[in-house]
C-alpha cells in the first residue's frame, strides 16, 4: 500500500485561481524512470480538469513558458523561483513541482514521489505531500493533490474496481499501462502515439487516462479531416469557376484538374470525385503538357463507380472510356479493372448458387430436432446464426443483413459464446454486407458502435482497416 504524508507549509494551501503542473523532476537519476516526468504531470493535470472548480493551464504552455525563461541570459534561480516564473508567464498563481525517486533496494523498489505548491505571487511553498509505493499506486498522491488544491477533504483511497469486470488488473499491469500512455506523450507522430494509447488500454482498460487521451485525439483528427474537405471543397468551387475563363492556358487548367482529382481520391471522397469528373468530362477541355482533362475525367468516373461498389455503373463507364479513348493513357489500366470487376461478379454468382444448397442442409438438421433435446433453445439459435453467415459468406449480402440483423435481435448476446459473441458477429456480418452493396453510412455507424461495445474485439477484427478503407462520402 502506498503511504501518504501531507505537511502544511503555511495558511495558503487552499488559494484559488489556475494551476499550472510543472514536469516532475528525477531525483535517482535514472534514465528508465524518465518517461514518469511528463507522465505524472499530465496525469494530474487531466485529474484536475476532470475534478472542476480552477481552471487548469495546458502542459504546452507551460513547456512554451519554460522554454522562455531557459532562452533568457540570467539564471533561474531555485525551482520555486522557476515555478513561480513560469507561473507568472501563463498567468497561473499555484504551481506543483514534483519529483520522484527510488527507495527500498534493488529486491523490491519502490517509488517515493513528492509535490510542493508554490504561492506564483509570494514564491512560498504553501504545501508539501509525499507519497512511498509502487507505480500502480502512486495515483493515490494526484487524488490527495487535487482535494487540497480544490480545499477538499482528501480521499481515503481510490474507488475499488467493479465485481461485475471480466478480470481483475494487477498494480503491474496498471505501471505498463501507465509507461505506455507516457511513452505517448513524448512523440511528434499521430501515429505513434494511437499505437501507445491502444497498448496502454489493452493492458488496463480502466486506465481512463490513456482512451480519455485516445478519444480527443481521434475527435481532433476527424475535425482536421473535416476541415480538410471543406479546404478541397473550396478549392474544387474555385477551380470550376476557373475552368470556364477563356484567359487561362490549357496547361494551367490540366494540371489543376488533375491535382483536384487526386485530393478527392487520396481522401476516399469517391463521391465528391464523381460529380467532379462528370462536370470535366462535360467540358471537353484539351489536352496540354501530356495531360488530357477529358479522358482523365472518363477514367475518373469509371473509378468512383468501381470504389462506391456500384459496379453496373462502373461497368457503363468503362465501356464508354474504352470506346472513346482506344488506345489513350488510362485504357490498359482500365482494361484489366474491367476484367477483374467481371470475374469478382462471376465469382459472387457462383458462391450464391450454394446458399440454397447449405441453406437446406441446416433445414434438414433443424427438422431433426424432436424438442426434447437438453439443449434445444441453444441449438435452435446455432442454426439461426448459420443461416446468416451462409448467406455472408455466400456473398449473398441482402440476405446476410436480413438475417444477420434478425439474428442479433432475437437472440442478442449469450453468456455461453464466451469472448467471440455470436451477435456481435452476426453485427459484423451485416456491416460488411451493407458497405460490400454500397450502403458505406449505415455500415460506417453499426462498425462504430461495435468499436464502442468492446475496442479490443473491434481490433482483432480489424474494424478500423474497414473504416479507414470506406468512402467518406
Amino acid at each position: 500500500m502506498a503511504t501518504i504524508l501531507f505537511f502544511a507549509q503555511t495558511a495558503g494551501a487552499t488559494s484559488t485561481g489556475p494551476v499550472a503542473v510543472m514536469p516532475f523532476k528525477n531525483l535517482s537519476g535514472q534514465t528508465d524512470l524518465d518517461w514518469l516526468r511528463v507522465g505524472m504531470a499530465e496525469t494530474l493535470i487531466a485529474d484536475l480538469q476532470k475534478a472542476g472548480g480552477r481552471p487548469v493551464v495546458e502542459r504546452d504552455q507551460i513547456d512554451k513558458a519554460l522554454a522562455e525563461i531557459a532562452l533568457q541570459s540570467e539564471s533561474a534561480g531555485s525551482d520555486e523561483a522557476l515555478a513561480a516564473r513560469a507561473g507568472k508567464l501563463v498567468g497561473a498563481t499555484t504551481v506543483v513541482l514534483g519529483a520522484f525517486q527510488t527507495a527500498g533496494g534493488t529486491k523490491n523498489p519502490q517509488l517515493r514521489l513528492t509535490a510542493r505548491f508554490v504561492n506564483v505571487e509570494s514564491g512560498v511553498i504553501e504545501e508539501t505531500a509525499k507519497v512511498t509505493g509502487r507505480v500502480g499506486e502512486v495515483f493515490a498522491l494526484q487524488d490527495q493533490i487535487v482535494a487540497r488544491l480544490l480545499g477538499k477533504a482528501p480521499p481515503k483511497k481510490r474507488p475499488a474496481k467493479s465485481s461485475s469486470q471480466k478480470k481483475a488488473v494487477s498494480a503491474e499491469a496498471t505501471a505498463e499501462a501507465f509507461h505506455a500512455y507516457s511513452l505517448s506523450l513524448s512523440t511528434s507522430s499521430a501515429v505513434e502515439r494511437i499505437r501507445y494509447l491502444k497498448e496502454a488500454i489493452e493492458l488496463d482498460p480502466d486506465f481512463h487516462y490513456a482512451s480519455d487521451d485516445l478519444a480527443a485525439l481521434q475527435t481532433r483528427l476527424k475535425g482536421h479531416r473535416r476541415n480538410d474537405d471543406d479546404a478541397v471543397d473550396s478549392k474544387t468551387q474555385e477551380l470550376l469557376v476557373l475552368l470556364r475563363d477563356p484567359t487561362r492556358t490549357a496547361e494551367d487548367n490540366a494540371h489543376a484538374v488533375t491535382q483536384a482529382f487526386r485530393r478527392y481520391s487520396n481522401s476516399y471522397r469517391w463521391e465528391s470525385l464523381r460529380r467532379l469528373a462528370e462536370v470535366v468530362y462535360e467540358l471537353h477541355l484539351p489536352a496540354a503538357g501530356g495531360i488530357d482533362p477529358h479522358e482523365s475525367a472518363s477514367y475518373n468516373i469509371f473509378l468512383a463507380h468501381l470504389m462506391l461498389k456500384q459496379a453496373d455503373l462502373a461497368l457503363q463507364a468503362g465501356e464508354r472510356h474504352v470506346k472513346t479513348f482506344p488506345g489513350g493513357t488510362f485504357t490498359g489500366m482500365l482494361s484489366g479493372q474491367i476484367e477483374n470487376l467481371i470475374q469478382a461478379q462471376h465469382r459472387d454468382r457462383q458462391a450464391r448458387v450454394g446458399i440454397d444448397a447449405d441453406l437446406q442442409d441446416v433445414a434438414n438438421d433443424e427438422a431433426k430436432l424432436t424438442g426434447k433435446e437438453p439443449n434445444l433453445a441453444w441449438r435452435r439459435r446455432m442454426f439461426a446464426f448459420r443461416r446468416c453467415a451462409i448467406h455472408y459468406g455466400g456473398r449473398g449480402f441482402e440476405g446476410a443483413i436480413r438475417l444477420c440483423t434478425s439474428f442479433a435481435t432475437e437472440y442478442g448476446p449469450d453468456p455461453a459464446d464466451g469472448d467471440n459473441p455470436l451477435d456481435r458477429m452476426a453485427r459484423y456480418f451485416a456491416a460488411i454486407s451493407k458497405a460490400e452493396l454500397g450502403r458505406f453510412e449505415e455500415a460506417r455507424a453499426d462498425m462504430n458502435v461495435l468499436v464502442d461495445e468492446d475496442a479490443d474485439w473491434a481490433r482483432k477484427m480489424a474494424v478500423q482497416s474497414f473504416l479507414s478503407m470506406w468512402p467518406r462520402d
